[in-house]
């Protein structure tokens, strides 16, 4: 119940109703109510504390300043022509910007309803980025090589690099319903003329990584009923042709590589590969990396001896496991705080501004019941630090919320 509704006692009602009774049998009117209530008296006490937690307003506590706060402008204020405009499905995670001429203010993981706009030209601008973070709504930036974006089918570029699940793309220029990309390249994968790159319909790209690398298996096998395998001598710059003997397209490092601090590491193999035939001291490879897979022709002194026969059904590209990390239940709760002897406020669905590399704006808003930590004051605004786990601040990055909004709160433990 707000503090602005009237509440009667039934005894009072009928009291009045019986009143109204005896003015009516008497012939007489009730006395004229004024249309208006008088307003409250400056020294009226402050109301109780709210019960039930239903009807709370923190503005009964009158616990900070009434000002308005200085107005700031967006960090996305929507005037751009729109290009494309896609919805993350599942997990999102990327870096924010204020404006696309500082750096990324924070990294933000494990968002949900995450929806991303690039806009029509070319992608100096950036995209919109909306995601919600537990507790969070951030409305920013986010620069075309901090995004990735996927195709939602394999393709083969420049006769060499199909795409995975996992291939990243970083849009470069995009028209009305149409994107220009470029591939982001696995390091072992040198082109010999430019990066492989392309353009496709908004539709057939996607914020989400595609679940399975099925439709690529199919399109390696190409109908065979055997390949053989073997495994790279360990070389840095292989060279990758389309046809044996041709000038290369592309360089591959087959180095074997120690991702260990173990003794043994040192020891480690190169990678295995894949053989569809051979012909004149050429062979023809399929390289599986984790974002790509390289065909083409490469010599036959680059692998090692002998090779295997297995069954071309066998060839299968597994996928990565869900990138969502596991979590125990509640870890991700913003409302739990580290151990702080300071105690802290909360704020009521209050508008978020960031400050970083001399730029201040509106990024979102913040939920009641995360804690703050109260800071500096400037213009109504009130300066605030607070642990999400979900978003990771850069140095020197600076939150700030409208201090009419704040109000007392206790952290859950």
């Amino acid at each position: 119940m707000r503090p602005s509704d009237t509440f009667i006692p039934l005894s009072t009602r009928a009291l009045f109703l019986s009143t109204l009774v005896t003015w009516a049998a008497s012939g007489c009117a009730p006395p004229a109510q004024p249309l208006l209530a008088a307003a409250p008296s400056a020294q009226a006490a402050p109301p109780s504390d709210p019960a039930p937690l239903s009807d709370f307003e923190p503005a009964r506590y009158r616990a900070f300043s009434d000002a308005r706060p200085a107005p700031i402008e967006p960090a996305l204020d929507g005037r751009a022509s729109v290009a494309c405009h896609w919805l993350a499905s599942g997990w999102w995670a990327g870096l924010l910007r204020i404006t696309a001429q500082t750096r990324a203010f924070a990294s933000a993981f494990g968002g949900r309803a995450a929806q991303v706009t690039i806009p029509e030209g070319d992608a100096a601008p950036g995209a919109s980025v909306s995601v919600e973070l537990p507790g969070l709504r951030l409305k920013a930036i986010a620069a075309a090589t901090e995004l990735a974006l996927y195709l939602k089918a394999p393709r083969l570029f420049q006769g060499y690099l199909w795409s995975r699940a996992q291939t990243e793309l970083s849009w470069t220029r995009a028209s009305r319903g149409r994107v220009a990309y470029e591939l982001r390249l696995p390091q072992r994968v040198a082109p010999a003329s430019g990066t492989p790159h392309g353009e496709e319909a908004c539709a057939k790209l996607s914020l989400d990584a595609a679940s399975n690398d099925d439709e690529l298996s199919l399109a390696l096998r190409g109908g065979r009923q055997f390949v053989w395998q073997g495994r790279w001598r360990g070389a840095e710059h292989v060279p990758l042709s389309r046809a044996p003997g041709q000038p290369a397209v592309a360089f591959l490092d087959t180095r074997a590589e120690c991702l260990s601090e173990e003794p043994g590491c040192n020891d480690a193999e190169p990678d295995e590969v894949i053989v569809f035939e051979t012909r004149a001291h050429f062979v023809r490879i399929a390289y599986v990396l984790e974002t790509a897979v390289v065909v083409g022709w490469v010599p036959e002194s680059a692998l090692q001896e002998p090779l295997e026969r297995f069954d071309a059904d066998a060839l299968v590209l597994s996928s990565p496991p869900w990138n969502e990390p596991l979590e125990p239940f509640g870890a991700s709760d913003p409302t739990r705080l580290s151990n702080r002897d300071e105690k802290p406020s909360c704020a009521w669905n209050a508008p978020l501004a960031v400050e970083f590399s001399g730029a201040m704006r509106a990024v979102g808003t913040v939920a009641s019941a995360i804690p703050l930590f109260l800071r500096s004051r400037r213009d109504g605004w009130r300066e605030v630090e607070l642990e999400h786990p979900a978003l990771s601040l850069t140095k020197g990055a600076r939150l700030w919320v409208p201090e009419r909004s704040l109000y007392p709160c206790e952290a859950r433990q």
